[in-house]
């Protein structure tokens, strides 16, 4: 684990998609923040 001081006092997330019944609709965010994504991002710099 982290020590104290390294660890991020505070985190901003985005809103989380939500369906009408309330729960969080995880396909979405697959699709938004999954791994091929994060890959892309990392590659087009």
């Amino acid at each position: 684990s982290l020590p104290r001081y390294k660890r991020p006092r505070e985190i901003i997330f985005d809103k989380v998609p939500r369906n009408p019944t309330g729960k969080i609709e995880k396909p979405k965010l697959r699709e938004k923040y999954g791994a091929s994504s994060l890959v892309a991002k990392q590659t087009t710099r």
